[in-house]
């Protein structure tokens, strides 16, 4: 057997040298290779090289506060890969009384990049649309911060990563404190337009993932962004079958809503042609805080 597993991953080593050869001359190539290796794998029940997991501390500037009134406060739960992640070019934060908090590790810190929980450095959408969204509702923001770069929605589903457990644990951590997640935000979908393949396998991982956010958050709504633009010939325009999937996953469950398409926004609100920058964050709060607004009535 352990012949058997290690024959199988020099296969599958020597694949993905030849694979960043081909890919260089043929975007098709390219995603032929992906579909393949990601088949390979799931076929041999072997694991992915999944991203870690954050770690148990804080980023030293993030600043620990009282926790707000749960009977009072909104909680918002966002999950998904980089773009819902600490990508974003640059930091935002919030500051004492503006009232959003982050939620890690059984304390409730000012909300500010990077946000605990979620990969990356860099900045995020989050402080800033929990501000507007405390702005518009005169009401506390809770974030509960989850989001894994590079991740597609097969891997939420895989046990093995342990990326939906630990989501899932933090929930179940500010429930113990008295806080129900009233929205779920999730963006997430350029990694499966890389990897392309069966779309209904996606769409059923799809549905398998959502469904088991709002059995988890049973009073949340879940507003899915439709996402799938990023680096690269295939998917600098977006891709729209995994437009299509996310729609339709949508609009078959009455706590899910079809939320923006961030495809729209092209190359003058990304810092490298995937990841959101400042202008990119700016576009997407101004549609989406409204839109939440409504959904919290």
């Amino acid at each position: 057997m352990k012949r058997f597993y290690l024959g199988a991953v020099v296969a599958l080593s020597l694949a993905f040298i030849c694979g960043l050869f081909l890919g260089i001359s043929s975007p098709k190539v390219s995603q032929a290779f992906e579909q393949a290796k990601y088949q390979f794998r799931v076929q041999l029940g072997l694991p992915k090289f999944w991203v870690p997991l954050p770690g148990g501390s804080v980023d030293p500037l993030q600043q620990i506060a009282d926790c707000p009134d749960p009977e009072t406060t909104i909680v918002l739960v966002t999950g998904g890969q980089s773009n819902a992640s600490n990508a974003i070019s640059n930091q935002s934060a919030t500051k004492v009384g503006e009232n959003v908090y982050s939620w890690f590790a059984g304390n409730c810190y000012i909300a500010r990049d990077p946000v605990p929980g979620a990969t990356g450095n860099y900045g995020s959408l989050w402080p800033l649309v929990g501000l507007e969204l405390a702005k518009k509702t005169d009401r506390p923001v809770l974030l509960i911060n989850g989001a894994i770069g590079s991740t597609q929605v097969a891997d939420w589903v895989d046990t093995r990563s342990g990326y939906y457990a630990a989501l899932r644990d933090r929930m179940a951590e500010a429930h113990g404190a008295g806080y129900e997640a009233d929205i779920i935000a999730w963006h997430q979908g350029e990694t499966d337009a890389k990897v392309g393949g069966d779309m209904a396998l996606f769409k059923q991982q799809l549905q398998t993932l959502t469904n088991q956010l709002l059995a988890d958050m049973p009073k949340a709504r879940l507003y899915m962004f439709r996402a799938s633009r990023c680096i690269g010939p295939m998917r600098q325009d977006g891709v729209a079958e995994i437009l299509r999937v996310q729609t339709e996953v949508a609009e078959e469950n009455d706590r899910i809503v079809a939320g923006m398409d961030t495809d729209i926004l092209g190359n003058d609100y990304r810092w490298d042609m995937c990841h959101l920058n400042s202008l990119g964050r700016a576009a997407i709060i101004e549609q989406i805080v409204p839109e939440l607004t409504v959904l919290l009535r």
